[in-house]
Parts: C-alpha cells; structure tokens; sequence
C-alpha cells in the first residue's frame, strides 16, 4: 500500500473514531446510534481494508496474490462469466421484487415501524447472497 492510500486510510479511521465519539458524547435520542454505527463501520472497514492489503504486500504472499489479480482480470473480460454475471443478477432481481413488494404489503398490514431499517437491510444482504449463490451455480451449470 503506498504513502497515499495509507494517508486515506488512516484519515478515514480516524473520521470514524470521531464519528464514534461524537455519537456518544452528544447523546441525541436517535441520530446518537446512527453516528456510532456510520463511525464503527467506517473504522472497521477501513481496519479491515489496511489489514487485507498488509497481508496480500507481505513478501510470502504477493505472488499468490498477483495470480489471483490476473485471474480475476481475466474474469472480467470473459464473456461467459459477463453473460453468467448478467443472468444471475436478472434472476435474483426478478425473484426478489416479488418477496420485497410481499414484505412491503405485510409491513403495512402489521404497521411496523422500527423494524424496516433491519428488514430492508436483512433484504440487501439475502439479495447480494442469493445473487453470489446463482452465479457459482450457473458457472458449474454452463
């Protein structure tokens, strides 16, 4: 990692830490909880970004690690893994308006309110999951 991703990093880590504890300072009924979340992600994904670079730099690793890039370059420009890519993200999205717009009129019969932040966010991951799903077994099918 040079000099100046390392700066953005450890820039962004630290706007995290103040979001963190500006959120416990201020103790604002609701906003409080959304800066300590917006901030514990922020610092943890940039953690996690410094970590993952520092292990793929490290001298025992980087050749794995080019491997891999190449390999990953090719992927993308294949077009039978594009086509597989563009497929399995039409499945996903045509099933899972159909659950989106159920959910959505079962919320409103139960009138739930402090559940549909969870809910939409539990939807965004079962939607990026079933999508990975859908595209290793299209890769396997074809």
């Amino acid at each position: 990692m040079s000099k100046r991703e390392n700066r953005g990093v450890v820039v962004l880590f630290l706007i995290g830490c103040l979001l963190i504890a500006a959120g416990i300072f201020l103790d604002i009924d609701y906003y409080s909880s959304i800066m300590i979340g917006c901030g514990a992600a922020m610092s943890l994904n940039c953690l996690a970004n410094w970590i993952r670079n520092y292990y793929h730099n490290r001298p025992e690793n980087i050749e794995a690690y080019q491997k891999k890039k190449k390999q990953q370059d090719i992927d993308l420009k294949d077009e039978r893994k594009i086509y597989i890519r563009y497929k399995s993200g039409y499945i996903t999205w045509a099933g899972f308006m159909i659950i989106y717009f159920i959910a959505s009129f079962i919320m409103a019969l139960l009138r739930v309110n402090a559940y549909i932040i969870l809910v939409c966010f539990a939807m965004g991951v079962v939607h990026y999951c079933a999508a990975t799903v859908i595209y290793k077994y299209l890769c396997k099918e074809m």
